[in-house]
């Protein structure tokens, strides 16, 4: 799958830019995995009302709090969650592409 990135040069273009095969191709595939994480969201009966009353409004009372009281941010442990994220991601690219 072409990423973002490498479609617009790290943003060094805007997306407007690039050469329509190339925007094709691309978009396609955006298309393409959309529809099927979309699937595997129906089969796996994950609602957008689901997403809205588990996900998203909790987590508005936890950014509220987080705002109000302010955050102090540890750089090493920040890095450390960067990395695991990091390898979450690639780990979540490989299965999407596996379903793709």
């Amino acid at each position: 799958m072409i990423s973002y990135d490498e479609v617009t040069g790290k943003a060094k273009v805007n997306f407007c830019e690039v050469a329509l095969d190339e925007a094709a191709i691309y978009s396609a595939e955006d298309v393409y995995i959309t529809a099927k994480i979309y699937e595997l969201q129906e089969k796996k009966s994950i609602t957008q009302e689901k997403i809205l009353n588990e996900i998203e409004i909790p987590l508005l009372e936890v950014l509220k709090n987080m705002e109000i009281t302010g955050v102090k941010v540890s750089k090493n442990k920040l890095q450390e969650i960067g990395d695991y994220l990091a390898e979450e991601i690639i780990k979540e690219e490989k299965i999407i592409k596996e379903i793709a």
